[in-house]
C-alpha cells in the first residue's frame, strides 16, 4: 500500500476560484471548468492525495458530483477488469 500525502487542509472546504476557504457549515459548491481544474479538485473531493489510484468521479444529470472513489492502481490485465467492473458497478448507483 502506498503512503498518502496530505495536502494542507484536505478537508477544508475550498472555493477554487479564489482559492479561500469556507466555514465547515455553509455548503460548498464549486465551478469547475475543464480537466485541469477537475484533477485540481480530486484531492478535496477524497480528502487525500492519491498516489497509484484509479480515481473517477460521477456527475448527476444536472451536472453535481454525485460519487468520487479511488482505486490502488491494478498491476494485471486481471486486475484491471476487476477495477473496471468495481467503478461500473459503483457509478451505476
Amino acid at each position: 500500500m502506498s503512503k498518502r500525502r496530505s495536502t494542507p487542509n484536505p478537508l477544508e472546504p475550498i472555493n477554487f476560484s479564489t482559492g479561500e476557504h469556507r466555514p465547515r457549515n455553509q455548503p460548498t459548491r464549486i465551478k469547475i471548468h475543464g480537466v485541469t481544474q477537475l484533477r485540481e479538485a480530486i484531492p478535496y473531493l477524497l480528502g487525500f492525495v492519491p498516489e497509484h489510484s484509479v480515481v473517477f468521479v460521477g456527475l448527476a444529470s444536472n451536472d453535481t458530483v454525485s460519487i468520487t472513489g479511488r482505486i490502488d492502481s491494478p498491476a494485471t490485465a486481471a486486475q484491471a477488469v476487476d477495477v473496471a467492473d468495481a467503478i461500473s458497478a459503483a457509478l451505476a448507483h
